[in-house]
């Protein structure tokens, strides 16, 4: 019998990558209102498989980006494994998301139709176009595995967004 893993805020996860390389992310909270999935920043640096890095060297790196997903799947599909548990850090603050209206239309190349969010936020803030002060943000919605296993990969998805 497979022994039931326990996530927890603040575990820390190893993704193998193309080419003998591995990276990492971190679990920083649960989005009740994007279907209960999981919210993770993904750390910039690469290592050697080989490499064993020390876990406060891995969520001292720089955040690539934020993203929701659901961790058990990607562990099911072995895609990633938990190496261990780290503080998020005191200062911490939630990311914030973005999202356009015209997601999922082909013919809309550039939104005029854009909202932002935080984590768990009931309210989020529609600002038509987006402003360069938001354009920064992460994309919301629930991610794949397979689409995170890509940007590991390539540093980009070939997700069809719309443009801003």
């Amino acid at each position: 019998m497979k022994k039931r893993i326990i996530v927890k805020i603040g575990d820390v996860f190893e993704v193998p990558i193309e080419g003998g390389w591995k990276r990492y992310f971190q679990l920083i909270a649960r989005d009740s209102l994007e279907l209960n999935s999981d919210v993770v920043r993904v750390f910039r640096a690469r290592y050697k498989a080989t490499e064993t890095p020390e876990l406060e060297k891995i969520v001292r790196d720089e955040v690539e980006l934020h993203i929701h997903l659901f961790i058990k799947i990607g562990i099911k599909e072995v895609a990633w494994s938990k190496i261990g548990n780290a503080s998020i850090g005191p200062d911490f603050e939630l990311p914030h998301f973005r999202d356009s209206q015209d997601y999922g239309n082909p013919s809309v190349k550039i939104s005029k139709r854009w909202n932002v969010w935080k984590i768990n936020d009931r309210n989020p803030t529609y600002v038509g176009e987006l402003a360069p002060e938001f354009q920064n943000y992460n994309i919301g919605g629930v991610w794949p595995v397979d689409a995170l296993l890509e940007i590991l990969n390539t540093g980009k998805s070939s997700w069809v967004y719309p443009g801003y």
